[in-house]
């Protein structure tokens, strides 16, 4: 029995050989070796074949030849049918090779040779093609007819510019010009020079449907071409062009005719050398298809397990071996940490190979991954082909199971300790009731320092600002009407870094919350002159000895500012909150008493302080049936701007 390497080997062998035989029976369906050829690998690939992949256990190619087998005939047959009739009518007839090889032909390659070199000097655009195993019928026959024996001269009369046949290509069969003004097909080749000419390109695309040769001259350069098997060779010299020409139609030369005895090493040479060169474009494509066949097959015919293994993170420098269910991660010596996969986390592996395969692994399979010294910082993808497995897992393959490829991650870790400040608490305001303010900037900790922990490389960025500390969150909401006491953690992009608190995991904060100010537009109102001790007046009335003073004419007037909080159910610019505003300002020019008192004034006047007197039911009188609640977090504070002492003057 042949070890799996060596078997594959030999099954991509010897499907790439039958695959190369079916490309050589398409490349000369117009020829006269179809039939024997399509027996020849039928009769391979049923009978040989089969028996010995079954003797061998080649389990996929014999799974290929099961499967197509039943087809095979139908398939040649129905697709083939004109070319197997074809074939059978031609099988008496002698190769076109030999004939071409005939001391006739050599002179035919002198004379297009010379005829080459000619058109080449005057730069005459030419493209000539020698036929060989495969017919040109299909581009001879809308072309014109010619018959004719070949020559120099008649060459360059259908090349000589400005001739009725000069555009297209000359077919040479043997010894006569066969056709002239065909048109071949255009090479599809995407690798071309776009400055390629359609000469050139058709000259390549003949010889890429068919075995014919083709010689092209440039009607620009006067360069000579020879192109063969979808390959161009250029700018041949003419000394050259003679010998080329025979190399390329496998003519030998006078000298070498005369040496019918060849020795063996030179016919084994010559064999290694058509083994390896010949034809190498559907050598290499047989050899890649074979592969895709023997791939496809291994996977029809593979299956696959899943298995779900731990992670272990074993100690730096321990002795370990692979135990089943495990994936042992051994990191390096040194303050590392296995951040990616966790250690005790689970991880799945999909396991594929033949049955035979499976049942050698007995229960879990099992590995071990050796950090190396040198493992890059940061995250990168862990590669199942550096874990070494466990005995018996010879010939499996080993993936990742499902989409995601598993993260590896091994870190240093450091300490850093911060102050705490009101910036590091992110705080949304977006459902706040519209009477109250968050002091953000009040914010108060249960401590003034923090010591955290994690990777090296978030510390230094941490440190170094270009990754912000935060708090995690605290959203206010409109029940919030005292300050708000949390224990926050870490904000998500520090956690999701393992950077964590020392001690702790929360930090206590408050947060004030107090009814939001506002500030009303200025009130003014004139200061009234009052006697608040009429007993101390005499027999003089109150009302008298007041009217007897009046306030200097520049001070006549108090300016107060009104700055509420709480008495507002709409945002500024609302028609609800301008209505407010107006009520109040209204009901403060009413309510509002300023006065200065004469009681103790003497008769010359003096200076003496503004009062003011506001009612304390404002609240009831303003917003009525507003609550208890109301009356504890509303405010109507009022302030006098002007001067708090005036002149009285006597009247007189």
């Amino acid at each position: 029995m042949l070890n799996e390497p060596l078997s594959l080997t030999l099954q991509i062998a010897i499907l790439a050989s039958g695959i190369y035989m079916c490309l050589r029976f398409l490349r000369t369906t117009r020829g006269g070796g179809l039939l024997r050829g399509l027996l020849v690998a039928f009769l391979v690939g049923v009978i040989g074949l089969w028996g010995m992949s079954k003797y061998l256990e080649l389990e996929e190619l014999n799974h290929i030849i099961e499967g197509i087998t039943p087809y095979v005939a139908v398939i040649i047959t129905v697709i083939f049918q004109p070319e197997l009739r074809r074939a059978m009518a031609r099988l008496g007839q002698h190769n076109r090779l030999a004939q071409l090889l005939s001391s006739g032909q050599k002179e035919t390659v002198s004379r297009v040779a010379n005829a080459a070199v000619a058109m080449a000097s005057r730069r005459h655009g030419a493209l000539i093609a020698f036929q060989q195993d495969t017919p040109l019928v299909a581009w001879t026959a809308n072309a014109e007819h010619i018959d004719a024996e070949v020559s120099a001269t008649l060459l360059e009369s259908i090349f000589h510019p400005g001739a009725t046949l000069h555009d297209g290509g000359v077919v040479i069969e043997g010894d006569r010009v066969v056709a002239a003004a065909c048109l071949f097909p255009l090479t599809e080749n995407i690798q071309l020079s776009k400055s390629t000419g359609t000469r050139h390109r058709a000259a390549l695309g003949l010889t890429e449907e068919s075995d014919a040769v083709t010689l092209t001259v440039s009607e620009e350069t006067g360069q000579i071409s020879i192109a063969r098997q979808g390959f161009m060779s250029r700018d041949i010299q003419p000394a050259d062009l003679d010998q080329y020409l025979r190399d390329a139609l496998g003519i030998l030369s006078a000298e070498e005719s005369q040496s019918q005895s060849t020795p063996l090493w030179s016919k084994v040479l010559a064999s290694l050398k058509s083994l390896f060169m010949e034809d190498p474009l559907r050598k290499v494509g047989s050899l890649a298809i074979a592969m895709g066949m023997i791939y496809l097959a291994h996977q029809d015919i593979v299956q696959t397990k899943t298995f779900t293994l731990q992670v272990i993170e074993a100690k730096p420098g321990t002795e370990i071996s692979s135990s089943t269910g495990l994936l042992q991660v051994r990191l390096p010596e040194g303050s590392y940490h296995l951040f990616s996969p966790a250690n005790r986390s689970q991880i799945d592996i999909a396991v594929s190979g033949t049955q035979a395969q499976l049942d050698r692994l007995s229960g879990l399979p099992g590995g071990i991954l050796n950090v190396p010294l040198d493992v890059p910082e940061g995250s990168s993808e862990l590669e199942i082909s550096d874990i070494t497995w466990m005995q018996g897992s010879a010939g499996l393959e080993f993936e990742w199971a499902g989409s995601k490829v598993p993260r590896l991650e091994v870190q240093r870790y450091a300490r850093h300790s911060i102050t705490l400040a009101p910036t590091h608490v992110q705080v949304v305001l977006d459902d706040i009731d519209p009477h109250f303010e968050a002091f953000v900037s009040s914010i108060e900790f249960g401590q003034d320092n923090v010591e955290i922990e994690g990777p090296k490389e978030a510390i230094d960025a941490i440190i170094d600002g270009s990754l912000s500390f935060a708090l995690e969150e605290i959203r206010v909401n409109s029940g919030d009407k005292s300050a708000r006491r949390e224990q926050l953690r870490l904000a998500s992009h520090l956690a999701a870094k393992d950077i964590r608190f020392l001690g702790a995991d929360t930090i206590l904060i408050t947060l004030p919350i107090k009814p939001a100010p506002r500030q009303l537009p200025e009130l003014e109102l004139d200061i009234v002159v009052v006697n608040l001790r009429p007993e101390a007046s005499g027999t003089e009335s109150a009302a008298a000895l007041a009217a007897n003073f009046v306030v200097e004419q520049a001070a006549q007037k108090a300016r107060f500012s009104l700055t509420c909080s709480g008495l507002f159910d709409s945002a500024p610019g609302t028609t609800a909150f301008d209505q407010t505003q107006l009520r109040i300002q209204r009901y403060a020019r009413e309510q509002l008493q300023v006065y200065v008192d004469v009681s103790g004034m003497g008769a010359e006047g003096g200076v003496t302080e503004v009062r003011w007197d506001f009612p304390s039911d404002w609240r009831e009188t303003l917003f009525p049936g507003r609550g208890q609640e109301f009356a504890d977090s509303s405010t109507l504070e009022l302030q006098l701007l002007s001067e708090t002492k005036v002149l009285l003057r006597p009247k007189s």
